[in-house]
């Protein structure tokens, strides 16, 4: 890998002692400051996956993990999220860290208020790690809470002199994604107001043509957290090519009777959800592509309904289509001979039953790559799986 730019990696972790939540993590943090040493690197990056029984203990193992990550990692604690979906039983705890190579590129560790985030910065561009982005807990409504997240992006890209253009990936972790509700005497569902939420942050802050690739995710309890990577360089625009799967309507497209529920917001139509299949970024010496949360649709219908298998096995060839080189190489006709490796996969699997099925098809199509499996709700009633990744270019030779 190049070393004009961040020398990245990702490692998935599950304990290995029997135990409650506190004991399992401390063993897996241990294991990361182990692998750090080990690999000359720092973690700076943490998605800590979890089944809290109530929000005030979501609360109190988020405020031991941050105080834990300080003492383990001082002066260089990672930007963390406690994602509330459940890890593979019987384990309490599941993780999945990334790593930056030292010496790769300078490596800052900042706070936004309690919340740590990551700057590494080489040859004029700064990439931006950010996550459990959230609005106070005093949120009164799903509108609310969702606009205190966005209100929590837009604050912290202000803070580093960047802007919502500079997202290149985001992920959506949001509660109670496919509940719904009555709101003066109309149908709601909370990943539509989602939507119309993050439709008005990008219609005033976001210029550039597309959108991010982008998850939008179940989470245990109704709040929304937001995590981002963005990218900027210093004297210019960087390079972004949105990846589409020739097989797929691109989500933002979306006719309005695919999207669940009524127009919302005072609102007269339902705005459909603003996220490319993938995102290509090209950078000096290097090119990643990050493929967004993907699931068994076709067009913009899901398939499969109640098959698991099925859903599973389209949803792996979408995700293909979209890392496939010649496909890429369509939308970027510069990309050199080379070809995509996977560095990190995670699976979200809505139900328990269907994990044994699950697992056993991503982990023989994806084998030797970093993945995590963690179930939680996906964002249609009838899907039953999703699939994101990052991967990253290696030229020919």
């Amino acid at each position: 890998m190049n070393s004009k730019n961040p020398e990245i990696f990702y490692r998935t972790l599950l304990p290995t002692m029997v135990g409650d939540f506190y004991s399992q993590l401390d063993e897996c943090i241990t294991s990361l400051h182990v692998i750090a040493q080990e690999l000359d690197s720092d973690l700076f990056k943490l998605v800590v996956f979890h089944d809290p029984v109530s929000e005030d203990e979501n609360l109190k193992r988020n405020n031991y993990t941050g105080k834990l990550l300080e003492k383990a990692f001082t002066g260089k604690c990672p930007t963390f999220i406690l994602a509330c979906q459940v890890p593979i039983p019987p384990f309490a705890v599941s993780m999945e860290a990334a790593f930056v190579k030292r010496g790769s590129c300078q490596t800052v560790f900042r706070r936004q208020g309690d919340q740590p985030y990551v700057i590494l910065e080489q040859q004029g561009f700064r990439e931006l790690w950010a996550s459990g982005l959230t609005g106070k807990n005093s949120a009164k409504s799903y509108e609310q809470s969702a606009v205190g997240a966005f209100d929590a992006v837009h604050a912290l890209l202000e803070a580093e002199q960047m802007n919502f253009n500079h997202i290149v990936r985001q992920w959506n972790y949001i509660g109670g994604i496919i509940h719904d509700h009555v709101i003066n005497r109309t149908h709601t569902i909370n990943y539509q107001i989602f939507n119309e939420i993050r439709h008005r942050y990008y219609s005033q802050f976001r210029t550039v043509k597309g959108f991010p690739a982008a998850t939008g995710i179940g989470n245990k309890f109704e709040d929304v957290y937001i995590e981002i990577c963005a990218i900027q360089h210093v004297e210019q625009e960087i390079k972004t090519y949105p990846i589409e799967n020739p097989d797929q309507v691109n989500p933002y497209q979306y006719d309005q009777q695919v999207l669940e529920g009524s127009p919302i917001l005072a609102q007269q139509v339902k705005h459909p959800p603003e996220f490319e299949r993938a995102k290509l970024v090209v950078l000096p010496g290097q090119i990643r592509l990050f493929i967004s949360g993907t699931a068994s649709i076709i067009g913009q219908e899901t398939i499969g309904i109640g098959d698991i298998e099925k859903q599973t096995l389209t949803t792996i060839s979408n995700v293909e289509k979209l890392a496939d080189y010649n496909h890429v190489r369509k939308s970027y006709p510069k990309l050199p001979q080379g070809s995509f490796e996977y560095g990190l996969i995670r699976v979200y699997v809505k139900e328990m039953k269907d994990l044994k099925k699950t697992m056993s098809i991503c982990r023989q199509k994806f084998r030797n790559i970093p993945i995590s499996f963690v179930m939680t709700d996906v964002c249609r009633d009838d899907l039953l799986v999703e699939i994101e990744g990052e991967l990253l270019f290696h030229p020919a030779g």
